[in-house]
């Protein structure tokens, strides 16, 4: 689950579940929430609402990464794949090619991504 927590005081006011697994990553970007996880999916958050509003598919293994560059959501993970995501509405852009490794993490600027792999 992701605990929205008080930054003052370190305490979770509340947890938001869906994730079938732990979650290994997490990323804000312009007010949205996103979380990935060892379920292999990557779901966005409503946080005002604290609800989820939508799961995005396409890994076969851990998602250990979220990036944001040009309006898109970028995920990597176990299986060696960056997936590119709508940022709005989460519907699959495309898949850039395949490392051979996992990727561990991954960091953006405009037009540039920088997935770090084993």
């Amino acid at each position: 689950s992701v605990c929205l927590m008080d930054s003052s005081c370190g305490s979770c006011i509340e947890q938001l579940d869906g994730h079938t697994g732990p979650v290994t990553c997490v990323l804000v970007e312009q007010g949205m929430l996103f979380s990935g996880a060892v379920d292999r999916k990557v779901l966005r958050w409503d946080v005002h609402k604290r609800r989820m509003l939508y799961t995005m598919c396409g890994h076969k293994g851990v998602v250990w990464a979220l990036s944001v560059s040009g309006g898109s959501l970028f995920s990597a993970g176990e299986d060696g794949r960056v997936i590119r995501w709508d940022l709005y509405n989460g519907t699959l852009q495309g898949m850039l090619q395949d490392h051979e490794a996992s990727i561990s993490c991954m960091v953006s600027r405009p037009g540039m991504l920088f997935p770090g792999a084993e």
